[in-house]
């Protein structure tokens, strides 16, 4: 199983959106339906340096994942752990400080860890406008969609 993990500070705003988007657009690329990846082996997940625990997404977040036709509302936040590091494939930082924490707690990780955006970390939309959170969705959808590339092409560049 290959893990695929997001990370931001509380897990309730940024790495949902980017969880969710990535999670679509994987199912659509390899023509399952989100539900049927685990079984072919990938999973997505998302969690938060804060380590908060059973927190669902913001609404603006919702808000965001509803107009490009996904439910975010099953999601409940969880915090970064060793173990989840370990486990993941590949993971993607929405900041700097999301990188930098990944790595304070497994220095191994190094290879495996990089911003989703590494023209820019991805501003931090709690407690701002819709405007705010719809900005942070646009370059996350950017991010996710450049990345699910290199994902899917990793295994085919040897």
């Amino acid at each position: 199983t290959s893990l695929v993990l997001f990370v931001c500070t509380g897990n309730t705003c940024r790495s949902p959106l980017a969880e969710y988007l990535f999670r679509h657009q994987l199912a659509q690329r390899l023509d399952l339906s989100p539900a049927e990846l685990e079984a072919a082996g990938y999973l997505v997940q998302s969690a938060g340096t804060l380590g908060y625990a059973g927190a669902p997404a913001s609404a603006g977040s919702l808000t965001e994942l509803h107009r490009r036709g996904l439910d975010g509302r099953p999601h409940r936040s969880q915090g970064l752990t060793v173990e989840l590091i370990h486990q993941a494939e590949r993971i993607y930082a929405l900041s700097n400080e999301h990188l930098a924490a990944v790595l304070a707690l497994v220095p191994a990780a190094a290879d495996r860890v990089s911003l989703l955006d590494e023209a820019a970390s991805v501003q931090d939309p709690i407690g701002g406008t819709g405007d705010d959170y719809a900005r942070a969705a646009e370059q996350i959808e950017h991010a996710v969609t450049a990345r699910l590339e290199e994902y899917l092409n990793e295994d085919s560049d040897w």
